[in-house]
């Protein structure tokens, strides 16, 4: 059918082409201006209604005898079609160079007979009389155009669901087209009318409930027509659809009509109880559900059957971590809704552990205790050298030490799904012995001993040249410079206390700047005897010392002939007197307690003093 419809159209076309040069020679060129560029087809009518087919003629005489008058030949034109034209303005007349317009109304009849392809062309013959009412036969353009009649309905649309929200159905299967190809013919040569010879679909959408129209919607048809969404409806509700289909002409066919239910909406809202590794989720029943399915943040399905309860409960998260689901509700009657909104929830972040204990830890043993362990994590204990670990019990471990020195204990807790931990500094035993350091200030006469490294001790006891000078918590202190002192060593002591004992000594030594004294002692300290040498004219430039290595030289020398010698205590108390001649001399000193004191030489000229420490 459609090969003849273009050879027809392609015949029409071929005259109008071989006419064209020779128009200007015709007397009269008639057009059918709404068909010609459609293959001379008329938009199709059903039978029983009408079509409007406008004719246009022009007059090109330019002889006398105008104006003229023109009349279409029904009879001629029509055959035993007649009956189904009328004409508004049959006779007219026109002049040179004019153009009239004759509009017929072509109706067949409610029960035509109707052709093969619907088609029934016509070419209209024209009477033609001059102004002395004398008919004439001019040559003529003769206009030709083919009424369209279809009474065939378009196809039946099978829709079918193809997809449902709680808010939209989707159907397919809305297509349709005209099956005995007559109107189809029409939308070939206007390729803006319509396709396949279809106007329109009409989507139809009904509560069932009440038989309601909710949506009624009529779309122009194209190809792309096969689908079509109903929107914003109501969740867990049952409607009925049909798609009715509309050719050009106006023939209807609609299609059989299809139950659908809406699924449930999914839950507006999701309240969360989260653990350190899980998460339970809770949320609003949704009317008409059956069940829920959740998924992850990347859709992926976690239930793989509905749960039907409203709240499911995630293991195996990690703590302090943002986790996010989805969930949708699943009917029966309805099938499953869209996903809801993402839900997200953040785990809780696990505390370190906080350590309470002691900061000194004896071989005795201490407790200490991880004041804020979770209920839902366990805790191991560790510790550094230095320390055993006796006993531990939850939160509570007991560390005694096994040596001196500083050290840690460590605490870690453990969620199932991570684990955090923290040190808790201590001093292990008793102290360990550390560094004097020794420095001689300006005036006053004083020096100032210093300990570092010794933080494990709480209590520091000094000693200056073997006397307890200081108990005290401080690790620097002063200690007073004698008179008349010159080249004395200082020997200075420190022992060092905390609750578990006391340190070996730490030991340092310094020397005050050398004399000229006229004497020496040997040895100094002493603990038994000592020995003086007195300077003498010959040996006044050069004495030593030989416990100090240093060396002694007189500006003046002592006589060796008299001379009184004394031993003083520090606060000036006579402890020996002894006079002697001659150049050395030995004295006794084990009697006397430790301590510094004085040795004072008096030649009945001069004075001569010089520093002795008594050690035993």
């Amino acid at each position: 059918m459609i090969k003849k419809l273009l050879n027809s159209f392609g015949v029409v076309l071929l005259l109008l082409v071989i006419g064209g040069n020779t128009l200007a020679q015709d007397d009269f060129i008639g057009k059918s201006p709404s068909t010609n560029k459609f293959g001379d087809l008329c938009y199709p009518i059903q039978a029983g209604k009408s079509v409007k087919v406008p004719i246009t003629v022009t007059c090109n005489i330019t002889k006398k005898f105008q104006p003229y008058t023109v009349s279409i030949d029904i009879n001629s034109s029509f055959y035993e079609y007649y009956s189904w034209v009328t004409i508004d303005n049959n006779n007219q007349n026109v002049d040179s160079s004019k153009t009239i317009t004759f509009n017929l109304t072509i109706k067949p009849p409610a029960i035509p007979y109707i052709t093969p392809d619907g088609q029934y062309p016509f070419e209209l013959s024209f009477i033609v009389y001059n102004k002395d009412n004398t008919r004439i036969d001019p040559t003529f353009t003769k206009p030709t155009f083919k009424v369209i009649v279809d009474n065939s309905a378009p196809v039946k649309p099978t829709i079918s669901p193809s997809s449902k929200t709680s808010r939209s159905i989707t159907i397919s299967g809305c297509s349709s087209f005209d099956p005995l190809e007559l109107s189809s013919s029409y939308s070939l040569a206007n390729d803006t009318a319509g396709v396949y010879g279809m106007r329109s679909l009409t989507h139809t959408l009904k509560k069932s409930s009440d038989n309601s129209i909710v949506q009624n919607a009529t779309l122009a048809y194209k190809d792309t027509r096969d689908f079509y969404k109903f929107s914003t409806l109501s969740p867990n509700t049952t409607y009925k659809a049909t798609v009715t289909a509309t050719d050009l002409a106006g023939n209807k066919n609609i299609s059989s009509e299809i139950t659908i239910t809406t699924p449930p909406a999914p839950p507006a809202s999701c309240a969360f109880t989260s653990t350190y590794c899980s998460a339970t989720l809770t949320w609003p029943n949704s009317s008409g559900a059956t069940g829920y399915y959740v998924y992850d943040d990347a859709r992926n399905l976690i239930t793989p059957t509905p749960i039907g309860a409203n709240s499911y409960t995630k293991t195996g998260l990690s703590a302090g971590k943002a986790f996010s689901f989805y969930i949708a509700a699943v009917s029966s009657i309805g099938g499953t809704s869209e996903l809801s909104t993402l839900f997200t929830t953040t785990t809780p972040t696990m505390p370190t552990p906080s350590i309470s204990g002691p900061s000194i830890v004896c071989s005795s043993g201490a407790t200490f205790t991880a004041v804020n362990l979770p209920a839902s994590c366990s805790i191991s204990w560790d510790r550094f050298p230095n320390l055993s670990q006796p006993s531990s019990s939850g939160n509570y471990a007991t560390f005694a030490s096994t040596g001196n020195g500083t050290s840690w204990v460590k605490a870690t807790f453990d969620s199932g799904c991570g684990s955090t931990y923290s040190y808790y500094n201590v001093t292990a035993g008793s102290p360990v012995p550390g560094t004097i350091a020794i420095e001689f200030d300006a005036p006053p006469r004083r020096f100032t001993a210093t300990i570092d490294g010794v933080a494990t001790a709480n209590t520091y006891k000094w000693y200056l040249d073997g006397v307890l000078k200081y108990t005290t918590p401080n690790t620097s202190v002063i200690f007073q410079r004698q008179l008349n002192n010159c080249g004395h060593v200082y020997y200075v002591d420190v022992v060092e206390e905390n609750a578990c004992g006391v340190s070996s000594i730490s030991h340092a030594e310094t020397v005050e700047d050398p004399c000229y004294y006229g004497f020496t002692i040997f040895p100094n300290p002493a603990s038994d005897n000592i020995t003086l040498t007195i300077g003498s004219a010959d040996n006044a430039s050069s004495m030593g010392n030989s416990s100090t290595g240093t060396t002694a030289l007189a500006s003046k020398y002592i006589s060796t002939k008299a001379y009184t010698i004394r031993v003083l205590d520090s606060f000036g108390a006579l402890k020996t007197t002894l006079n002697k001649s001659g150049e050395s001399v030995t004295l006794p000193v084990g009697n006397l307690n430790n301590g510094v004191y004085i040795v004072e030489i008096n030649d009945g000229k001069n004075v001569y003093r010089q520093q002795l420490v008594v050690k035993h």
